[in-house]
């Protein structure tokens, strides 16, 4: 008889049953040998015998049926199938004497055996399989309703494979939560948030430009506000929210239709961003001849500035000369960050000195421990003079200890830092020329990063607010004291656990402004966008 040998292992992964096809095809080549055996070919696959459609399997069995072979070597019977399909026609091969005999390790099957046994066998090996996938089910099941998420992490989230736990990655999830703050206002496209977020840095975990379709599966997905949907069920889970319900379901109203995003002809900078100084209506804008024209809504009937056209080339005008307000001289940004790396390596090197006296100190308080460890070993001092001596030394180390990494300091953080704020500072600076060159749509950006609550009457802005912290740059000047700051931040009460950041959040997850002073002045202020 001609032997052809099969072995499978039930996956391609490198990471499991790693040895299988190769120690099958060993054993096998083995057990020929000691037999005697004629082998003609050998198959292997990696694939699942769980259903039918194995491609190798079909290639054997079309081998035999082609006369090449008239028996098959594998190691055990559930290696050639664990369905009923597969089962019946390795059984009517062998029923009908195509299949002269199937030899395993510990047993040989041939056409005139009782049929019961090995049909016995092979529903064992289906049955096997059924319960196996069954209990992974429930295993997986379990999991979801203990809030824990066993399969590959969003993006916006990392496996930690340490803890068996889904962790924020602080990378991407900040381009989350922008993609649904985006999508919510209804001014954005998927194709639009796409490109924007593309620009600025978003990526998949692969490396690559994030799909339309991935990013619409994530504005879709409830795992972001902590909802984890699997099968049409809900299972809230133990990981960290990227945002909020609210928000996910202002962006549902929008991709259902409530509030569905329109794609706009015309964009105008200002819209939404002036307000009638007689009506307090909102400024609207429409364009003729290809123009842009402002004027005022008139909701309440009772403004006569609806007919006061102001053309939008002139608006922009008047608030260009509130946007300068805000812009650094670019000659000055550099003398500041010279000023600020003098100061920082100044501070750096008296630090450094103190720190090296402090471990100096250390240094001779451990050599006095030890020394009084031994005299105790040798019975030259009492127990209780030394518990009291090494608790009174223990305690003196703990704040030698504590001044040093007090006294530490990471030079290249801090260094990164201060370029970053100087690149900020510039960009900052390049409002004024990316203003007037810009497109329509960078105009609207820049405006309502700058400013807000203007008034219009009589085709003029009177009143122009700046956000913050503009405001307190244009107001007090820049180089404002960092008492005077403080002054204001208190009676603004802007912050409330008074982290001086110019936002509203609680200090933890407070990270948009960075202040850097020099001789109590504050010189520049860094933005940590998103």
């Amino acid at each position: 008889m001609k032997y052809i040998i099969y072995a499978r292992k039930s996956t391609d992964d490198s990471g499991k049953q790693q040895l299988s096809l190769e120690s099958q095809i060993t054993e096998m080549r083995g057990l020929a040998k000691m037999n005697h055996l004629e082998i003609v070919k050998e198959f292997q696959e990696s694939q699942s015998a769980k259903t039918a459609g194995r491609p190798i399997f079909a290639e054997m069995l079309q081998y035999i049926q082609d006369g090449h072979a008239d028996a098959i070597l594998c190691w055990k019977l559930d290696r050639l199938s664990r369905n009923p399909i597969d089962t019946g026609t390795i059984t009517s091969l062998l029923q009908n004497n195509i299949i002269k005999e199937i030899k395993t390790y510990q047993k040989t099957y041939y056409p005139g055996d009782n049929a019961i046994v090995m049909a016995v066998e092979l529903a064992m090996a289906n049955q096997y399989s059924r319960d196996l996938s069954t209990n992974v089910k429930r295993g997986l099941r379990t999991k979801l309703k203990n809030g824990d998420w066993p399969w590959v992490a969003p993006i916006g989230y990392l496996n930690d494979t340490i803890n068996k736990s889904i962790v924020i990655d602080p990378k991407s999830s900040k381009y989350i939560k922008k993609a649904f703050e985006m999508y919510a206002t209804g001014n954005y496209s998927y194709k639009d948030i796409e490109k924007i977020l593309y620009e600025k840095g978003f990526r998949s975990k692969s490396g690559k430009k994030v799909s339309h379709a991935l990013l619409h599966h994530s504005l879709t997905n409830t795992f972001y506000y902590g909802i984890m949907e699997r099968q049409g069920e809900y299972f809230k889970g133990k990981h960290k929210p990227i945002i909020s319900k609210k928000l996910f379901d202002e962006c549902e109203k929008i991709r259902l239709g409530h509030n569905k995003p329109r794609r706009k002809k015309h964009v105008f900078p200002l819209r939404g961003l002036l307000t009638c100084e007689v009506c307090g209506c909102l400024i609207t804008a429409e364009k003729q001849r290809g123009i842009d024209y402002y004027h005022c809504t008139n909701g309440k009937g009772i403004c006569d500035q609806k007919k006061k056209f102001v053309r939008g080339e002139e608006l922009e005008k008047q608030i260009f000369n509130a946007v300068e307000d805000v812009c650094f001289d670019e000659d000055m940004i550099e003398i500041i960050h010279e000023a600020a790396l003098e100061k920082f390596y100044s501070e750096n090197k008296n630090r450094n000195d103190h720190k090296e006296e402090l471990e100096q100190e250390l240094h001779l308080l451990k050599l006095k421990e030890d020394k009084l460890l031994d005299s105790m070993l040798d019975g030259k001092v009492d127990n209780d003079i030394y518990e009291k001596k090494s608790k009174s030394l223990k305690l003196e180390r703990l704040d030698l200890e504590q001044r040093i990494a007090r006294n530490s300091v990471n030079i290249k953080k801090e260094l990164s830092t201060f370029e970053q704020a100087k690149n900020a500072l510039k960009t900052l600076y390049t409002f004024k020329i990316a203003y007037s060159d810009a497109e329509p749509i960078k105009k609207r950006e820049i405006s309502f990063e700058l400013l807000s609550n203007m008034t219009l009457k009589d085709r003029k802005v009177l009143t122009v607010q700046h956000k913050s912290p503009y405001s307190l740059l244009v107001n007090k000047g820049k180089n404002v004291s960092f008492s005077e700051m403080l002054t204001t931040l208190y009676s603004n009460n802007t912050c409330r656990t008074k982290c001086y950041c110019f936002c509203s959040t609680t200090w933890r997850s407070c990270r948009r402004w960075n202040i850097v002073l020099q001789n109590d002045t504050m010189l520049y202020l860094r933005k940590t966008y998103y």
